[in-house]
């Protein structure tokens, strides 16, 4: 199975993914997925990636809201710079992607076609309820990482109820957040040693 960045640009890659939708560890998410699509009539909600954890997952990367190139999964394969630098990173930390998930706290897509808008507090509320189903699937979470400032603040919003699994925050993994700031980029990586560390005692 391809597994580089920017590899769901392929046709065959992404039709090879899309038959994965209904493997048992993932099945439930699609489900999920499936379900808001139906009560959000007409939005675009990214599936999960069925090269991640799924329901196995261990760390959930949680981020604001599905890009443009994110139509078909919320994958670190999308083909564009954030999803790329996602993959990198997690590479570099020896993260096992068996131990991931993603998911976003706007699931669904809230751009015009051509760029995504700001997230607001009601995209956040109206987002909730699917981010506690999401935490209810996962029963092997660890630990959690808020990936930028609109997505800890909606995590702070929503106050979730968990337990077992720490919480730790950093930066948006978007070119525009790390590509011209080395610094930052070494925070993120260096969080993802930590919880990579923490995966194998």
């Amino acid at each position: 199975m391809t597994d580089e960045p920017k590899s769901l640009r392929d046709a065959q890659v992404l039709q090879q993914r899309l038959g994965m939708l209904h493997d048992e560890h993932i099945a439930p998410l699609t489900l999920l997925v499936e379900k808001i699509r139906r009560e959000r009539a007409g939005a675009i909600v990214p599936y999960f990636d069925p090269l991640d954890g799924g329901t196995n997952a261990r760390v959930l990367f949680l981020l604001e809201a599905p890009g443009p190139n994110a139509k078909y999964f919320i994958s670190r394969n999308n083909p564009d710079e954030t999803a790329k630098n996602m993959f990198e990173l997690q590479r570099t930390a020896e993260i096992a992607r068996r131990d991931t998930i993603f998911w976003n706290v706007v699931p669904w897509y809230i751009g015009d076609g051509r760029r995504i808008r700001a997230s607001r507090s009601a995209d956040f509320d109206q987002g909730r309820p699917y981010l506690e189903q999401v935490l209810a699937l996962l029963s092997q979470l660890r630990a959690i990482v808020l990936l930028g400032d609109e997505a800890q603040r909606a995590w702070d919003r929503a106050n979730p109820a968990i337990s077992g699994a720490s919480i730790h925050r950093t930066h948006h993994t978007s070119p525009l957040s790390l590509n011209t700031d080395p610094v930052r980029r070494q925070r993120v990586l260096d969080l993802f040693r930590q919880i990579a560390a923490n995966l194998r005692q």
